[in-house]
């Protein structure tokens, strides 16, 4: 699927108090898409579709994965979550992940028109003083603060009072006290196997990779995807992309890019990429179809690949979406880094 993209390139500077950051964002303002003549129509599908995953993926943990947190009591793993995806030519979605504790909140409420009064008026009717307070690590590089107040704790020895008015949004592992104002996962945040409970990916050993990647190959596929069983921000993921589409992606974006300009490894490197997952992940992953982004043209000019980031909040016993992003990059591997560009998108 090509989206066309017509707006105003503007950046966007903000500094992260518990770094000192600078951020830069460059993003697309007053902006209309083009896809046919169906326009929004798109996002209207995509919504509908995204709040059926969310059905979905609440359904699939197992029993000793419902902890006794805030957003289990309401039936949910969380209560603020972020669906990232692509949509077919068919306008069908194509999953990514489910962040069940999602970053990009406070840029979102800074960009996108609506975003914070939504949450402002979810964050009252979910607890009477309208306070959530995010618990992240100190020097972890978050914009939270944009969003709601924050604590920095060191991670090695967390200690904090159960709050009299007020829920609790954790970053990091907090104390059994704790869990039960927590609108997100403690133990299990960030946990990916949902992925495998969703038929989205397949849990495997590393020493079957090479066999599975070659059976991907046979498919038919693009490329395959490695994941960590847990994480997020794409610290344990890993794209590998078959020949075809990696000169797919050149013509495309009109560039003799090698895979690491991209995002991605071939074929050749899946030895140096094995032994880097084993060092550090463990010895079972995740694996799953390269599912290709959306491509969009901006401007009529430059061609970036994107993703589309809804974010989701949780009440009345359903979901409802705030708006979100559509996150385009250069590259393969989509994520916030500094060469990124944002569309925000209005619900």
């Amino acid at each position: 699927m090509v989206l066309k993209v017509n707006g105003t390139l503007k950046e966007y500077r903000f500094i992260v108090s518990a770094t000192g950051r600078t951020w830069v964002v460059r993003w697309l303002a007053d902006h209309d898409f083009s896809l046919s003549d169906r326009n929004y129509e798109l996002l209207e599908t995509a919504v509908e579709q995204c709040k059926k995953v969310l059905n979905r993926w609440g359904e699939a943990f197992p029993h000793q994965f419902r902890e006794r947190t805030l957003a289990w009591k309401h039936g949910v793993p969380s209560l603020l979550t972020r669906v990232d995806f692509t949509m077919n030519e068919w306008m069908g979605l194509e999953v990514f992940e489910v962040e069940d504790s999602p970053s990009g909140l406070g840029l979102a409420c800074e960009l996108i028109r609506g975003f914070r009064r939504k949450i402002e008026e979810w964050k009252e009717e979910l607890v009477p003083s309208g306070r959530i307070v995010v618990i992240r690590s100190a020097g972890d590089s978050t914009d939270d603060e944009w969003w709601t107040t924050t604590v920095d704790v060191q991670v090695k020895d967390v200690r904090l009072e159960v709050p009299t008015s007020g829920v609790l949004a954790p970053r990091v592992k907090l104390p059994q006290e704790a869990t039960e104002w927590c609108i997100w996962p403690v133990i299990h945040r960030e946990s990916k196997r949902y992925l495998r409970e969703m038929g989205l990916a397949e849990k495997v050993r590393l020493d079957e990779v090479e066999k599975k990647v070659e059976e991907a190959k046979e498919k038919g596929w693009p490329g395959v995807v490695f994941k960590g069983l847990s994480g997020s921000r794409g610290r344990r993921v890993r794209i590998l992309v078959f020949e075809e589409a990696l000169q797919e992606a050149r013509e495309f974006l009109g560039s003799s890019y090698e895979p690491s300009q991209l995002g991605v490894s071939c074929l050749d490197s899946l030895g140096k990429l094995l032994h880097e997952i084993r060092n550090h992940w463990g010895k079972e992953l995740l694996l799953q179809r390269f599912i290709w982004p959306i491509r969009v043209w901006v401007n009529s000019g430059e061609p970036y690949f994107g993703v589309f980031r809804l974010f989701f909040m949780y009440k009345a016993a359903k979901w409802d979406s705030a708006g979100g992003f559509l996150n385009c990059r250069r590259a393969l591997k989509i994520s916030g880094s500094d060469d990124a560009m944002w569309i925000p998108i209005s619900i």
